[in-house]
Order: C-alpha cells, then sequence, then structure tokens
C-alpha cells in the first residue's frame, strides 16, 4: 500500500453477499472474488437518517444486553435457555425449471440448517457448539391457515440482478417478516462484475422492514446447505469473520463484534482446509498467544467443505438478537407441535396418477384411521374430504398436502404428507439466438424451437414485443435485457425460462467526491471518495490527479504527482481514500478528477501516466472541487517593547474566526496568565518569543511567534530635601523606584555624628509607599539640617546596587 493511500471499499455491513460456494457438482460454481456488491443497498437503506439512529440504537441496546448476560454468567445467576424454534417460510420462485426444487429437498436445506446450528452429524467436527437455535417450516400463515411453509411463485425473476432486483423479488410473495424467516430461491443471482454470489441476507437492523431475509441460489439449498446456514448467521446479527481486518481494541465494538474469534485479515481460502495467520495481533485482542483465523468457521470466507462451527460468542450474539431485536417470532406461534406417533394415527394417500396432461383431473385417497384431516395444493387448502378429486388446468408442478390434526390435552398435534403434481400441457417453450453479443443499436435474431407450440409471443423484459415462430430484436441502448418465448397450442400456454442478454461494451463511469480534509503546520491530508457507478470494474491502474485551479483553466498546475486505484474497483462500489500535499500548494480550493487520461470523449486534461483504456459514460462526474478555508494565527505587530516590571496582553490574530472548541498552546509557559486561552497576560523578565499553537477542532492547526523585549530602566530617585511638617506635602523622606526595583533591601538614615535615626528592610516601595522617615527620633521631632542616608535595592533580574547621598530636612 502507498504511504498517502488508504482503501477502505464499502462492503457487507448491512446486506451481505456472500461470494462462497458448495463444493457439490449440482449448480456449482467457480470462486469469485467476494466482496461489495450490495454496498449501493446498504447506503441506499442508511440514506434514511432514522433507519441509521434506529440500527445504531438497536446495536447499543443488544451490547448492553450481552454485557448484562455476561456478567451474570460470571455470577452463575443466569439458567441455561430453553431452544428456541424460529419459524422459515420458503418461497420458491421459478420458471418450471431445475431451480423449482421438491419439497424433500425444501426439509432437507431446513434440516441441514438445524444440523448445522445443533452442531449434530456430519457438522460435528469435535470443536463446534450446539447454537440452542433451531428452525422450523411454517405450519401456520399469516391467515391463521394450515400450510407446509413453502409457496411457489412463477416469475422470470427467477434470474435475478441482486442490485437491481432485489426489492422487485421480494415484492412477489413475502409473509410478515415480523412473525416469518422469508427465504427467498431463485434459479441465479446474476454475477456483478467480479462478484458472482449464490446468497445475501439482511441484518438485525432491517427487522420487520419489506427487504428483510435471506436470498440464495435453489442449487445450494438442500445439498449441505452452508450458504443458507452462513446467511442466517448474518440475519442473527453476525459479521464476516474478517470484518475489520487486525483491528485490536474492544472486541464489543470493533471487528466482527465477537470476542473468540481471532482477528483475521483475509476472503481467501488454503488447500485442505488449512488455515491461515493473517494478523500477529491475536493477543492484543485478547488471546493468549497468537493464533491462526478460523477456516473452519461458518462466517468466513473459503471453501464450503471447510465450514462447520459457530464459536461460544457468536452463539450468545445470535441468542441475544433472538431474545432482543427480532423476539417478534417466537411472539406469535406459526410452528404448530408435531406430536409423538402415539397421539396421531399412521396414515398416507394414494393417488391415481403423479403426472397428468393440462385439464386432466387425479383422484386423492386418504389411507388410516379416521382424524381430523384437510386436502392442501401448493399450500392453499381445497377439500375436507376423505376422497377428492382435483383438476389440473394449467401446467407446472404443485404440491399436494395431507394434513391430519389431532388436539391432545389443548395442544394441536400434527402431521402432514406430501407429494408432487406435474402437470404438462405436451408444450416445451425454448429458443435460439443467433447471437449473444452485440452492441447499441444492433439486433439478435431469436427463433423459437419450441415442441407442439402453434403460436408464440416474445417478451422482452417482461413486454410483449412481437409475434411470430421468429423475431429479429433491435437493442437501442447498452444493458441486461431479459428474453422469454410464450408457446402456446390450443389447449395451453408454456413460458420459456429468462434469457438474459448483455448489450454493450463495457463502460467505467467513476466518480469523485471529496468528504473532508485535516491540515497541519506542514500539510493537508484530504479524504475523498471514488465510485464506480458503471458495468465494468475500474482497474487498479485507474488515474486520480489533483490539480490549484479549474482543469479548464489557465494555468493549472498539478499538485504533486498522480496517484492510482491500489485495488480494481467493481462496479456499484466506493472506495475511501487519503492523500496528503504540502501545506503551501494550496490556496483556497483544490480540484481532483479521477480517470482523466481516458480516450473518449477528449479528456478533460492529458497528463503523464498509464491511459486505463476505459471509455466513461459520463466525464462530467469525474471532478470535485474542495474549497479549502485553512486557518493561520499570526501577530501583528510580532514585537512589543516592555519595560522591566510591566505586563502586556498578547492578541493574536487567527483568520478565520474558529470556534469556542479551539485548543490554544502558548509556549513557553514561564510569565504567563494561562497557557490554554486566547488572549494570556505577559509579565517577563527577561526577553522572551512566545509562540502560540492552535488547533481549531477539526484538526487544522497553525502557529506563529510574537517577542517581547524588555527594556531595564534601573531607576531609583532619592529626594535631597523633605518638610515633615504635616502639610501633605514632602511630608516623609522614601524611596522612590521604578517597576524595575522588585525589593528595598534596606534604607537606613544617620546624623552627622553617625547614628543611626531611622532603619527599615525588605520591602516594596511601590506597594508601601508609607514607608519612610517622617523627620522623628525616638517620638521627639529631629533638629533641621543634612542628614546621610543609605539605601540598597534588588532588582528583577535579581541584581543589586547601593546608594549614598545627603538630605536636608526642613521645617
Amino acid at each position: 500500500m502507498y504511504p498517502s493511500i488508504s482503501l477502505w471499499i464499502r462492503c457487507t455491513i448491512f446486506v451481505c453477499l456472500c461470494a462462497i460456494y458448495p463444493i457439490f457438482s449440482v449448480g456449482q460454481k467457480p470462486p469469485s472474488i467476494p466482496g461489495c456488491g450490495t454496498d449501493e443497498l446498504m447506503r441506499q437503506l442508511r440514506q434514511s437518517p432514522n433507519f441509521d439512529q434506529h440500527e445504531q440504537q438497536q446495536n447499543i441496546e443488544l451490547r448492553n444486553y450481552l454485557l448484562k448476560q455476561a456478567q451474570q454468567s460470571l455470577e452463575k445467576s443466569r439458567p441455561r435457555p430453553p431452544i428456541q424454534t424460529l419459524p422459515i417460510v420458503v418461497h420458491v420462485i421459478h420458471q418450471n425449471g431445475d431451480e423449482n426444487i421438491s419439497f424433500d429437498q425444501i426439509l432437507q436445506g431446513v434440516s441441514d440448517l438445524n444440523e448445522g446450528f445443533a452442531n449434530v452429524n456430519s457438522y460435528d467436527r469435535g470443536s463446534g457448539l450446539d447454537t440452542e437455535i433451531r428452525f422450523c417450516l411454517a405450519t401456520i400463515d399469516p391467515n391463521g391457515n394450515f400450510t407446509n411453509g413453502v409457496t411457489r411463485k412463477e416469475h422470470s425473476l427467477t434470474v435475478m440482478n441482486m442490485n437491481k432486483d432485489d426489492a422487485a423479488l421480494k415484492n412477489i410473495v413475502r409473509w410478515d417478516p415480523t412473525r416469518y424467516i422469508n427465504i427467498w430461491l431463485v434459479e441465479e443471482i446474476l454475477p456483478a462484475c467480479d462478484i458472482d454470489p449464490a446468497g445475501y441476507a439482511t441484518l438485525p437492523g432491517a427487522h420487520g422492514g419489506p427487504l428483510d431475509g435471506i436470498v440464495c441460489e435453489a442449487s445450494t439449498f438442500g445439498f449441505a446447505s452452508k450458504v443458507a446456514i452462513h446467511e442466517m448467521g448474518h440475519y442473527l446479527g453476525l459479521l464476516h469473520t474478517f470484518e475489520g481486518g487486525c483491528s485490536n481494541g474492544d472486541c464489543t465494538l470493533e471487528g466482527d463484534l465477537i470476542c473468540d474469534t481471532p482477528p483475521d485479515n483475509t476472503t481467501g481460502s488454503l488447500p485442505n482446509c488449512e488455515a491461515a495467520n493473517s494478523c500477529a495481533t491475536d493477543s492484543l485482542s485478547g488471546f493468549d498467544s497468537d493464533v491462526a483465523d478460523l477456516a473452519t468457521n461458518y462466517m468466513d470466507y473459503g471453501n464450503l467443505g471447510c465450514f462447520h462451527d459457530f464459536t461460544p460468542n457468536q452463539s450468545e450474539r445470535m441468542n441475544g438478537v433472538v431474545a432482543t431485536i427480532r423476539a417478534s417470532l417466537l411472539a406469535t406461534p406459526t410452528c404448530v407441535t408435531i406430536c409423538d406417533d402415539g397421539v396421531l394415527p399412521t396414515s398416507y394417500f394414494e393417488m391415481s396418477a403423479n403426472e397428468i396432461r393440462e385439464g386432466g383431473t387425479i383422484t386423492f385417497t386418504k389411507i388410516g384411521p379416521d382424524a381430523d384431516y384437510e386436502w392442501q395444493i401448493n399450500g392453499t387448502t381445497v377439500s375436507t374430504d376423505r376422497i377428492y378429486n382435483h383438476t389440473f388446468n394449467e401446467g407446472g408442478t404443485y404440491t399436494v398436502t395431507l394434513v391430519v390434526r389431532k388436539p391432545d390435552n389443548g395442544v394441536q398435534c400434527m402431521r402432514m404428507i406430501h407429494e408432487l403434481v406435474n402437470v404438462t400441457c405436451g408444450l416445451d417453450a425454448g429458443f435460439k439466438a443467433n447471437t449473444s453479443d452485440i452492441l447499441p443499436g444492433e439486433s439478435i435474431l431469436f427463433t423459437s424451437d419450441a415442441v407442439g407450440a402453434t403460436s408464440f409471443e416474445w417478451l422482452v423484459n417482461g413486454q410483449s414485443v412481437a409475434t411470430g415462430i421468429s423475431h429479429n430484436h433491435l437493442f437501442d441502448e447498452k444493458g441486461n435485457y431479459r428474453v422469454q418465448m410464450v408457446a402456446r397450442n390450443s389447449t395451453c400456454v408454456d413460458t420459456s425460462k429468462a434469457i438474459v442478454y448483455y448489450v454493450g461494451t463495457q463502460y467505467s463511469d467513476a466518480t469523485l467526491d471529496f468528504l473532508d480534509y485535516v491540515c497541519s503546520n506542514d500539510s493537508i491530508t484530504i479524504n475523498f471518495e471514488v465510485c464506480n457507478q458503471s458495468d465494468a470494474s475500474l482497474p487498479a491502474t485507474t488515474p486520480i490527479q489533483f490539480y490549484d485551479n479549474h482543469p479548464f483553466n489557465t494555468p493549472a498546475a498539478h499538485l504533486g504527482n498522480y496517484i492510482t486505484l491500489e485495488e480494481a474497483l467493481p462496479c456499484d462500489c466506493c472506495v475511501e481514500m487519503t492523500h496528503s500535499f504540502p501545506r503551501g500548494n494550496i490556496v483556497d480550493a483544490l480540484y481532483g478528477i479521477v480517470n482523466d487520461g481516458g480516450t473518449k470523449p477528449t479528456p478533460l486534461m492529458q497528463a503523464d501516466y498509464p491511459l486505463t483504456q476505459l471509455e466513461e459514460l459520463n466525464y462530467t462526474n469525474n471532478m470535485d472541487t474542495l474549497l479549502v478555508d485553512l486557518m493561520k494565527v499570526s501577530f501583528e505587530p510580532n514585537l512589543i517593547n516592555l519595560a522591566l516590571g510591566s505586563s502586556a496582553m498578547l492578541n493574536p490574530l487567527i483568520t478565520p474566526a474558529v470556534s469556542d472548541s479551539a485548543i490554544y498552546v502558548w509556549e513557553p509557559a514561564d510569565s504567563l496568565s494561562c497557557v490554554d486561552c486566547p488572549n494570556p497576560m505577559a509579565n517577563p523578565s527577561s526577553s522572551t518569543t512566545y509562540r502560540l499553537t492552535v488547533d481549531d477542532g477539526l484538526g487544522c492547526t497553525s502557529s506563529d511567534t510574537i517577542r517581547i523585549e524588555i527594556e531595564l530602566g534601573k531607576k531609583v530617585l532619592m529626594p535631597n530635601a523633605f518638610s515633615p511638617n504635616n502639610d501633605g506635602m514632602n511630608d516623609v523622606f522614601s524611596v522612590i523606584t521604578d517597576s524595575s526595583v522588585k525589593n528595598v533591601l534596606d534604607f537606613r538614615v544617620y546624623n552627622r555624628w553617625g547614628q543611626l535615626l531611622y532603619e527599615q528592610q525588605n520591602f516594596n516601595p511601590k506597594n508601601e509607599e508609607e514607608l519612610g522617615w517622617d523627620g522623628t527620633y525616638q517620638g521627639e521631632l529631629a533638629m533641621m539640617g543634612v542628614y546621610v542616608y543609605s539605601v540598597r535595592v534588588e532588582y528583577l533580574d535579581n541584581e543589586t546596587e547601593q546608594f549614598k547621598g545627603n538630605v536636608t530636612l526642613i521645617r
């Protein structure tokens, strides 16, 4: 990393999209760069101040709850919590392909979740623990009816763009997110630049909101299901183990907020489930020694086959979320108790066929002793008869459920038996295209290869655009287009899978925005953000330059060398960066430009650095301006001549004016009335240079000096006559000094025969002017005449001087 650049790519803070993949062959994806595809979703959610404040308050309350629970555990006063079972509803969004997974596969997915969270069977590798959290498919729907906990919706958004289609996908079907964990299964979450996620989830801050829940690719559910376990960890409040890198300090406030996961600074994996040791700060984070990263933790990145653990603190945090933020999931019984076999009679059903053509009828017959029962088709109750005939008028895959229930001591016991019915219409819709790579303004020829169709309709992004066995479609603009063909015959309709075509070469769209700046005496450090708002990654060589004037104007000088992105920046992602300049180079404004060496259109200003060779979608957003109003401290004048012993107020000139939070530091502190105020009084005993440093409270500092030159007058005056006649004038013979005299060490008066008539020692004549000879001796008036005096004084510079002379007493 360059010393002047600090990178922080916004990723997986609120909504987490995880590039983690199953190790089995069905639907397997190659690993790709994990990262920040959901940053835009997070940013949009947090644009609302109410949402942001609500989430922060929730986190504070959760932390306080966990700290209290931990204290109670130390005091052995907290009972072991019961196992909590959370209701799940699985929404299968499909187009009658393999993504329309069977009910048995969904049951296996839920079983995987439970085994992973219980740390049993294949998930128990001897190092995990039972989190005491379980999951069930909901047996009561939002309307109070029995359900198998699965909905199936045929929709083209089974192939969806995680950045653009999230809300639309969840609007297809959603159960009350305060009562159910909504899991949407789709065929594919489309890659976005370098991100190819298998699933994503919302953190607890979104609880009860319209986007709350989990999205996974159907191929990952029911086959080990570690993608779902990872995402459920996020849903219940866990962050990635590598959150915050090697940060130390308070583990309840930093990193992944978990104290028993060591700091982790890698998102990769090593062969054979080996664990890296990416941080050397583990001991500073509460560990006894430096330990390896948790490559086996469900919340890490890497090979899914290596994951098999939650830690005790992770379990405590998830249980804390269930007890607080997501407590409403337990408020209403959406999972009916399944009673023992001794309560419910053994039941099953027979059906006359499991595959028919559209318009056909199947007979379903209940087998077993009498009990309360009902028939459901795709979760909807259709009959309570023992023998039920159902006509299937539309093609598709249907789940037929026999619900058997019986009360037992006030508890409603239930058993559900499921079978699948495949309804065909003799149609198999499909098409082919003559190409898949075109530019805006070009066409693709689509031709039907449907079986059994007599008429055809073509859909582009869900809109009907043409009929006929083929269609040559002109694509005017770049972007993603979802194409389908609807095939019909005299009895039924079939719609092909949606195939997504990308139109246009890849363009970048780099934007630059200044955030703030921090200044000091020598330099100014700017904080700024570079974003990529396009469909192509910005390469690590993308240049960023700074100018002292608008680049369209002349002259516009470069401020230092250009810098570049350290890492490639995927689309819909932003990175925060810092850069420092000598303070003297910046006057009042700073101009920054990203990718201004591009090739089309004409760049703002050519510079001597590598070109990215990426065309920009919009060059007008590549530049930003930062107005810099740097604080300056000065003294006018910067020299004060001061008599020894006198005082002067120091008055700095600070422009622009600073707030009350500004910090003042005066040096040296000697002889100043205060060292942290804006206007101290100075009373130096010798010439002194004072330096004032001001911090404006925003990180900007400035300093200047002022000198006080001391004039040492050293004046001592003694009157040559005085008249002690009580007329208020010259009644006392005293020492007269200026401010340079610190003390009168001794003052004596003698008569002409050398007899001592008056003596006073160690007094300050400025403060004790009444001290002096009043012309008496032992209470009697002294005679008129000439007398002798001796005075010894001490100056402020600690030097002493003696004065002798005559004074005439007049009456």
